[in-house]
């Protein structure tokens, strides 16, 4: 599964993490460095969005394995409507142990 999510996406959500002071994870926050610091979250989210949509077309693409296919999502909406559709995944199918909340918990519709 590719989410493809728009620039404009990716980058106002970035800003409202700045602004916000949201709490990331283990209580980390962005700071205002990463506005436009030397360490910039929005040069990276820039150089890696254009990066991975010239990149992941060719490394996802041919050649075509059987029973493997390629989902592109290009949205959190799109991406909640997919995992809603997916069966529950078993212990014995090698899933990985999920805790048994299933693989899209606490995924969000907020763009």
């Amino acid at each position: 599964m590719w989410l493809d999510i728009p620039l404009p996406v990716v980058l106002a959500r970035v800003l409202r993490r700045i602004v916000r002071r949201t709490e990331l994870w283990g209580g980390n926050r962005e700071t205002w460095a990463a506005l436009l610091g030397s360490n910039s979250l929005v040069k990276w989210a820039v150089t890696s969005n254009r990066r991975h949509r010239a990149e992941f077309p060719l490394r996802l693409g041919p050649p075509n394995l059987p029973g493997v296919s390629v989902v592109r999502l290009r949205s959190s909406a799109e991406a909640v409507r997919w995992f809603a559709v997916l069966p529950p995944r078993r212990a014995e199918d090698g899933a990985g142990d999920t805790g048994g909340e299933g693989v899209h918990k606490g995924m969000s519709n907020a763009p």
